[in-house]
């Protein structure tokens, strides 16, 4: 009789312990993560190659099928750059204006960056010749010393075999986006840009200040456009 008692308490107790178990699992949900709260996902990327794109549309559709990867973000977010800045050079108004628009989505602004009071500095780094170099100084191969010329020539910039000099090879989590570290061969310490995912799936730059902060004059100040600096004329409306 005391060994049936036993029985039956072991065999209640575990019973009891079981649907304890189930009542609890039924009323828990695990939460869902942000795919941001996982960058062992993000630790490699290797950098593709494509052309400048010289059509918002073009360069859309290729936005769409590869921006998975936060540093492929930062990366398309340069060949808008690179577009806009070579359209400068060339004097091509419309290669500037799809090149806007590129830029407009790699950081998924609501308004074209002309028209954004955040974005100003940005454009107006753009628009000058003598800024281009800012930009050119995360590509590898770059120094002040060769005037930020990338590994390949300036011509590795218009085929887009640049390559972005990222520092990190798992971006850092802060907040809810992922921090993206590039460095800049004309600064000292490495440029944050700041990338988060979106409801369609796809990663952008939603901070990329860094990347037009000034960085140490070229050794030829004269390299981008062979004349002066064009800020140094940024006060005569002639130049605007």
């Amino acid at each position: 009789m005391f060994k049936r008692l036993s029985f039956n308490f072991s065999k209640n107790f575990f019973a009891a312990v079981l649907i304890a178990v189930l009542v609890c699992s039924a009323g828990y949900a695990a939460p869902k993560r942000r795919p941001s709260r996982h960058p062992k996902r993000y630790y490699n990327y290797s950098q593709e190659t494509h052309s400048l794109f010289r059509e918002f549309k073009d360069f859309k559709d290729y936005y769409n099928q590869h921006a998975r990867h936060p540093h492929a973000a930062v990366r398309l977010y340069f060949y808008g750059v690179f577009a806009f800045t070579e359209a400068v050079r060339t004097g091509d108004k419309h290669w500037e204006r799809e090149a806007s628009k590129m830029i407009r989505y790699a950081l998924h602004s609501d308004n074209p960056i002309e028209n954004s009071p955040s974005l100003s500095e940005l454009v107006r780094r753009l628009r000058d010749p003598g800024s281009a170099h800012i930009f050119r100084s995360f590509l590898t191969g770059t120094s002040p010393e060769n005037n930020y010329t990338p590994k390949g020539g300036m011509g590795s910039i218009r085929d887009g075999s640049f390559r972005i000099n990222f520092v990190n090879s798992r971006p850092q989590i802060e907040r809810d986006d992922l921090k993206v570290l590039i460095k800049s061969s004309g600064a000292d310490s490495p440029r944050t840009v700041y990338t988060s995912r979106y409801d369609d799936g796809r990663w952008y730059v939603t901070n990329p200040s860094s990347t037009y902060v000034q960085v140490a004059r070229p050794h030829h100040d004269d390299y981008d456009n062979n004349r002066p600096r064009h800020h140094r004329r940024s006060h005569d409306a002639d130049y605007d």
